[in-house]
């Protein structure tokens, strides 16, 4: 299966109208069903959206979709366990600090996805 055929099957349309973090809970549940058949694409695919980067004085309304699949990159490496992603997560981590990306506080929630048992998050 390639990057965007999963793609399409984890961002398959959600029913109901819900907020970006229920949303996502519902989509990392249903990338969950990949780990152990698709996990080297998987893998591939939320490092492609974990390397997202948006300078803040860039950054346009149009961009909160592309940069929601950080944030469903992250859920799904959390419930998935998929340590793999942990050096790209770092760097992001290392971009955001540098402010590269997003404003300086999201470093911290950022790294609570990459340790929540470190965080009060597991």
């Amino acid at each position: 299966m390639t990057k965007d055929e999963l793609a399409s099957l984890i961002q398959a349309s959600v029913p109901g109208r819900m907020t970006g973090n229920e949303e996502n809970a519902i989509l990392a549940e249903r990338a969950a069903r990949f780990v152990q058949t698709e996990r080297g694409t998987l893998v591939e695919l939320l490092r492609d959206w974990v390397s997202i980067r948006i300078p803040q004085s860039q950054r346009k309304p149009e961009d909160g979709m592309r940069e929601g699949r950080i944030w469903l990159a992250l859920e799904i490496m959390r419930n998935c366990g998929l340590v793999e992603l942990y050096p790209a997560v770092d760097a992001l981590i290392a971009d955001v600090r540098l402010g590269k990306t997003f404003l300086p506080y999201y470093a911290d929630m950022i790294a609570k996805y990459r340790n929540p048992s470190d965080q009060g998050m597991s």
